[in-house]
C-alpha cells in the first residue's frame, strides 16, 4: 500500500506548480488594478498548499523504494518539505494580511523555492544535465555506423541498445535496483541481485534474464508498456554474452555471426538520414498530375505539399516505353518509381536513368538482366534497389559498383552468387545485401523474413483494405500505424486493416 501511495506522486506532483503559480500570476495582477482576482487568489492558494503537501508526502513514500541519486533525492525532498510548508503558511498569511508588501515577498521565495524542487525532480527523472543538455546532439550520436566490422562491439553496438531500452531507469541519477547499464564497471557491478551480465554466462547474467521473461512477468525488463527491445536487439545481447562480452574488441574481432550482422547492418540503413533530406525542389502542378493520371500514368507527391514524387507501376503487364516516356517533363521530381512484376524491360530503363534524383527503385519479379542495369550507372541518388526474382548475375552486378550512395540492396533468387556479393562487399563494406532467408544455427531457428503487406488498391480517396501475410500459419504479426518500429508490445495482426489516412 506504502509502494502504490508513493507512487501518485507522479499524478500530484504538477498540481502543485499549477495552482500556485497561478496564484502568483493573479496575486501580480491584483497589485495593479484586476481586484476582482483577489478571491481567486485564495482559492488557487488553497489547493496549492493542499496539493503541495500531499505531493511531498506521496514523494517521501515514492523515495522509500531506493534506486535514486542520493544527492539529487536529498536536494529534492528537503525543498520538496520546505515547499509544502511555505505553502502552508502562505495561506494563512493570506488569510491575515495579503494586502501586505511583504505578503509578495514571501510569495516570491515560495514560488522560488518550488522552481527549484521541480528543478531537482526533473534531474532525478531525466538526469542532471536534462535542463542544459541538446536532445539532438544525443540523437545525432547514434546516427549509423559507416563500417560495422571496424566498429567496437560494446561503445557502439551494444551499448546504443541499453541506453535507449534500459538507460531510462537504470542511470546514474535513478539505479533502479541498484543498477546503471552505462559502463562497463557498473554492468559486472550489477545492483542489489548482483552483477547484470557475466561474460561468457547468459543464463547467468540477470539482465538477459529479465529481458527474456514473458511480458507479463513482473520482473520483465524493460516493464510492459514501455519500448521493448527487438528481436535482432535481443539476439546481439545473447551473442555479447556468449562471446565473453567483449568490451574493447570490434565487430570483426569479436567474430559476430553473418546472420546478425546483417540483421544489424539493415537497421543501421534504415536509421540512417536519407539523402533527400536536404534536397530543394520545385513542385509539380496538381493540374499537370492529373492530367498524367487522367492518361493512366499513375503519379503521386510522396506526402501531401511534397514536391517529391513516386509513380506506380506495380503489376502492370501492359508496361509501353510510351507511358515511360510521359514522366520525363516531371522526371527531375521522381524520386521513388515501382515498376515490381511488370513487364518492364532493359530498354525500357534507358528511360529510368533520365529520372537524376531517384532514390528507390523496385525492379523485383521482372524480366531486367544485366544489360538493363547498366543504364543505372549515373543515378547519384539511388539508396535502394530491389532485384529479387531478376535474370541479374554477377557480370551485372558488379556494374552497381559505380551509384556511389547505394545503400540497400535485394537479390533473393537471382543468379548473384555468394563469391559475387562477397567481392562486392570488400568494394562497398557500408551497403545492405539481402539474399533471403538464413538460418544461423547460433540462435537455433530460421530468421523471418518481413511480413508482405498487400492493399485491396494502391491509391484510395476513402478508406482501403490492408491484409498482412507472414507465410507462416503460427507466427505472429505486431504492427504499428505511426511509423515507429513494431515491437512485442504493438497491436497483434488478426485481421484486415481498415486505413483512412495515409500511414506507415
Amino acid at each position: 500500500m506504502l509502494q502504490f501511495l508513493g507512487r501518485l506522486h507522479i499524478l500530484v506532483l504538477h498540481l502543485p506548480i499549477g495552482f500556485l503559480i497561478l496564484a502568483f500570476l493573479m496575486e501580480l495582477a491584483t497589485r495593479r488594478s484586476a481586484l476582482a482576482l483577489r478571491p481567486a487568489v485564495g482559492f488557487s492558494l488553497f489547493w496549492g498548499m493542499v496539493s503541495a503537501v500531499a505531493a511531498a508526502a506521496f514523494g517521501y513514500l515514492l523515495s522509500l523504494d531506493g534506486g535514486y541519486d542520493e544527492e539529487l533525492l536529498s536536494w529534492h525532498k528537503w525543498l520538496g518539505f520546505a515547499t509544502a510548508g511555505l505553502s502552508v503558511a502562505l495561506y494563512i498569511f493570506y488569510k491575515k494580511n495579503a494586502a501586505s508588501s511583504l505578503f509578495l515577498s514571501f510569495f516570491t521565495a515560495t514560488v522560488l523555492v518550488l522552481a527549484a524542487t521541480g528543478h531537482f525532480g526533473g534531474s532525478l527523472t531525466h538526469g542532471s544535465d536534462y535542463l542544459f543538455s541538446d536532445e539532438k546532439s544525443d540523437a545525432t550520436a547514434a546516427v549509423p555506423i559507416a563500417n560495422l566490422d571496424s566498429a567496437l562491439v560494446f561503445e557502439q553496438v551494444v551499448l546504443p541498445v541499453l541506453k535507449a531500452k534500459c538507460g531510462n531507469c537504470h542511470n546514474p541519477a535513478k539505479r533502479k535496483g541498484g543498477l546503471v547499464v552505462l559502463t562497463k564497471e557498473d554492468l559486472l557491478k550489477g545492483g542489489k541481485n548482483g552483477p547484470a551480465v557475466v561474460p561468457g554466462k547468459p543464463d547467468s547474467s540477470l539482465l538477459l534474464k529479465a529481458i527474456h521473461l514473458p511480458l507479463e512477468e513482473k520482473k520483465h525488463m524493460p516493464p510492459k508498456g514501455k519500448p521493448q527491445l527487438s528481436d535482432t536487439e535481443k539476439q546481439l545481447l545473447d551473442w555479447w554474452l556468449k562471446a565473453g562480452a567483449p568490451f574493447d574488441k570490434t565487430v570483426a574481432a569479436a567474430a559476430m555471426p553473418a546472420a546478425l550482422r546483417s540483421a544489424l547492418q539493415a537497421a543501421t540503413v534504415a536509421a540512417a538520414p536519407s539523402l533527400l533530406d536536404g534536397l530543394k525542389l520545385d513542385p509539380v502542378s496538381e493540374g499537370k498530375l492529373k492530367s498524367l493520371r487522367s492518361e493512366g500514368i499513375q503519379v503521386f507527391p510522396m506526402a501531401a505539399g511534397s514536391p517529391f514524387l513516386q509513380a506506380l507501376f506495380s503489376g502492370k503487364k501492359d508496361l509501353t516505353a510510351g507511358q515511360l516516356n510521359k514522366l520525363k517533363p516531371i522526371a527531375n521530381n521522381i524520386v521513388q518509381i515501382n515498376l515490381a512484376n511488370s513487364n518492364v524491360d532493359d530498354a525500357m530503363l534507358a528511360i529510368v536513368k533520365e529520372m537524376p534524383h531517384l532514390n528507390r527503385l523496385h525492379l523485383e519479379q521482372t524480366g531486367i538482366t544485366d544489360k538493363g542495369l547498366a543504364n543505372l550507372a549515373d543515378l547519384q541518388y539511388l539508396e535502394y534497389l530491389n532485384l529479387y526474382q531478376t535474370k541479374v548475375t554477377d557480370a551485372g552486378f558488379a556494374q552497381l559498383q559505380s551509384l556511389p550512395k547505394l545503400r540497400s540492396l535485394y537479390l533473393w533468387q537471382t543468379g548473384v552468387t555468394t563469391d559475387g556479393v562477397a567481392k562486392f562487399v570488400s568494394q562497398k563494406p557500408d551497403i545492405f545485401i539481402d539474399n533471403g532467408i538464413k538460418n544461423d544455427s547460433m540462435f537455433g531457428e530460421v530468421a523471418l523474413k518481413a511480413p508482405m503487406i498487400k492493399a485491396s488498391k494502391e491509391l484510395f480517396n476513402d478508406t482501403v483494405h490492408v491484409t498482412l501475410e507472414s507465410g507462416f500459419a503460427k507466427a505472429n504479426i505486431h504492427y504499428t500505424t505511426d511509423g515507429k518500429e513494431p515491437d512485442s508490445t504493438s497491436a497483434v495482426y488478426k485481421e484486415p486493416l481498415v486505413l483512412s489516412a495515409s500511414g506507415r
